[in-house]
């Protein structure tokens, strides 16, 4: 495995060229010693372009890209390189003080009604909804819930090439940016209607920075006119 890595060249979030594994790990943390990678069925750029790799580019972490089909299933089977771990980034650990974890539990207390209320909006086509530190720039991403039996499941089928059509996908974590100016405003918003098309919108355009097609384009760009025709 190791030398049909050094093989393969890869695009990485921080270089605009393609670069192989040796020169890649020469920037890798040397305590922490982890090669973290992002996997989509869509273009190099918009992968770069991920709200979830805005904390990485925040902390100048490289992140190798992987844009193939193929990768989404040979990767995650993929777990050492030498003396480094490789690792998606959604199983990425940043170290965080106890004052920063204190602070994370009041800032996600005081956004429970919005978690609810987009909850309730986007009933089962989640799995929850929370705050997260994790967003920089975007107000959502998704998450995938790991600890569900049914992801477990879908996950092994999917990298065996077994997964049935008929098997959905299971519900992914929504999570919201408590700084974002958009995220603010709603958890103020008098208007409900409003509040529930965000939530739809907003879900919509985080299933989109990770590949996936829309369940329902006509919904999605109604449900945008009316946010902007409140905005003009």
């Amino acid at each position: 495995r190791e030398r049909i890595l050094e093989l393969l060249q890869f695009n990485t979030l921080n270089s605009d060229e393609k670069i192989n594994i040796e020169e890649f790990v020469k920037n890798v943390d040397a305590e922490k010693k982890e090669i973290y990678y992002i996997t989509g069925k869509t273009s190099v750029d918009m992968l770069k372009a991920s709200p979830a790799l805005e904390k990485f580019k925040a902390k100048g972490i490289d992140v190798l890209i992987l844009n193939e089909e193929v990768d989404t299933i040979i990767f995650p089977m993929v777990t050492e390189y030498k003396e480094y771990k490789l690792m998606h980034i959604s199983d990425a650990k940043f170290e965080e003080s106890e004052e920063e974890k204190k602070q994370e539990e009041e800032i996600a207390k005081s956004y429970e009604g919005l978690a609810k209320e987009f909850k309730d909006a986007l009933g089962d086509a989640v799995k929850s909804v929370e705050t997260t530190t994790e967003l920089v720039d975007s107000p959502v991403k998704l998450k995938e819930d790991k600890e569900n039996q049914e992801y477990m499941m879908y996950q092994m089928m999917k990298q065996m090439g077994q997964a049935p059509v008929d098997m959905p996908e299971p519900a992914p974590i929504l999570q919201i940016n408590p700084k974002h100016e958009l995220i603010m405003k709603l958890k103020d918003s008098p208007d409900q209607n409003l509040v529930n098309d965000a939530a739809f919108v907003l879900l919509d355009q985080a299933k989109l920075f990770d590949g996936k097609e829309l369940d329902d384009t006509a919904s999605f760009i109604i449900k945008l006119n009316r946010i902007m025709a409140k905005a003009l």
